[in-house]
């Protein structure tokens, strides 16, 4: 704190409890919840940064005699409380005690993953293929997720072929019913999405690639017809093959699993969410470029007012609101919204002129406020219905 030099006042104050508790007794513990009772309370950025260094101070000063097994379940619960950079210095200290501790490494190679980390990702997940490739199918999943082409396709293979076996293990000691048996059977859906997704993708000009897509999409949505994500995949599948009336229904559903997943989400106490597990937010974006495709206008703008409320920082969201509300003919929300976007934008180019993603997220700003600039004008916005999404 003393280097820093900062005006904030909680951080002062925190400085300043800190020394008189340095002086008065040499209690860790306590200078710990003193630093995170003062910075819990401050909107401040850098006071959120203080804080995320101090929890990875408190795993760095209470977890080195830990076993490793202790460790892992301590990085996992600070993973549901969203705290991946922390949860990683667990995993860590956890494969210095056990290095060939295949859940470790798979909880590592995830969390790799979701801090942006490719390449140590990859090194972890590989790591524990190979430690033991027969134990659980998530691993091979992951690595499906890092890698491209026919290589992904065969890791996505291997991955549902195991959630397969478990799934039929667990039908068979607790019956299909058991919330068991329940959890695997959506991820044996996720898994047969996946494989339906290289041939959407990646694999689509492959021999029979239709066809294949087709099969694993009947298979996810065989286990589980109220899946929202295979239900998304399946609308995906009908719009690739102009079949737009088959890819509104299949959209809808999901569109429904998506209001019921919020609902729960809503209704649930604190503590329950934290092991209640919402549709990806990126999930629920692509749902709404899907319906903004199919020209639901309506109920694009619901579901994505539902996510500004959840993160009003995403500047892809501001642009499909935008689109939306052109769509809709009315300029001045379009407008607002644009702005918004655009103000977010700009301010991330000051930082990265050079990234793509962000300048073409501008220049699609810059066309669509044309298009709200003639509808509040009074022109014709007959063009203004085109598609402006992104894939």
């Amino acid at each position: 704190f003393e280097r820093m030099k900062l005006g904030n006042i909680n951080i002062k104050i925190t400085y300043g409890i800190c020394r008189l508790d340095c002086w008065v007794q040499s209690s860790q513990n306590t200078r710990y919840y003193y630093c995170y009772y003062w910075l819990s309370f401050s909107p401040d950025f850098l006071s959120y940064l203080f804080l995320s260094y101090l929890w990875t101070w408190k795993a760095e000063m209470s977890s080195p005699d830990y076993p490793a097994e202790a460790l892992l379940e301590k990085g996992q619960e600070l993973l549901e409380a969203g705290q991946p950079q922390v949860a990683l210095r667990f995993f860590q200290k956890g494969i210095k005690h056990d290095s060939g501790n295949s859940e470790l490494l798979e909880a590592l190679g995830a969390t790799y993953m979701e801090l942006g980390d490719i390449e140590n990702a990859l090194i972890s997940l590989k790591k524990c293929v190979e430690v033991s490739p027969e134990e659980s199918g998530n691993p091979w999943m992951y690595l499906g997720q890092l890698q491209r082409g026919a290589e992904a396709l065969e890791n996505f293979k291997k991955g549902a072929a195991l959630i397969k076996r478990d799934y039929e293990t667990a039908c068979g000691n607790a019956g299909p019913g058991s919330m068991e048996a329940s959890h695997i059977r959506m991820q044996l859906s996720a898994a047969y999405c996946s494989l339906a997704e290289m041939y959407l993708t990646d694999l689509c000009f492959e021999n029979e690639a239709e066809k294949s897509c087709e099969m694993y999409l009947k298979q996810a949505l065989d286990l589980n017809p109220e899946d929202p994500q295979a239900l998304q995949a399946f609308a995906s599948f009908c719009i690739s093959k102009n079949k737009p009336d088959d890819a509104r229904i299949h959209i809808l559903k999901a569109l429904k699993g998506i209001e019921e997943s919020m609902r729960t989400h809503n209704d649930l106490s604190a503590e329950e969410n934290f092991v209640f597990e919402l549709l990806p937010f990126e999930f629920r974006v692509c749902t709404a470029r899907i319906l903004i495709e199919l020209k639901e206008y309506t109920k694009a703008i619901s579901l994505l007012d539902q996510l500004v409320e959840e993160d009003d920082e995403v500047v892809e969201v501001w642009i499909l609101l935008g689109h939306c509300h052109i769509s809709e003919n009315d300029g001045e929300a379009a407008g607002e919204c644009l702005s918004r976007g655009k103000e977010m934008v700009t301010e991330f180019l000051k930082a990265d002129a050079d990234n793509l993603l962000f300048r073409e997220q501008k220049d699609r700003i810059e066309s669509l406020e044309k298009k709200a600039q003639n509808i509040t004008t009074g022109c014709s916005s007959q063009e203004n219905a085109e598609p402006t999404t992104s894939a």
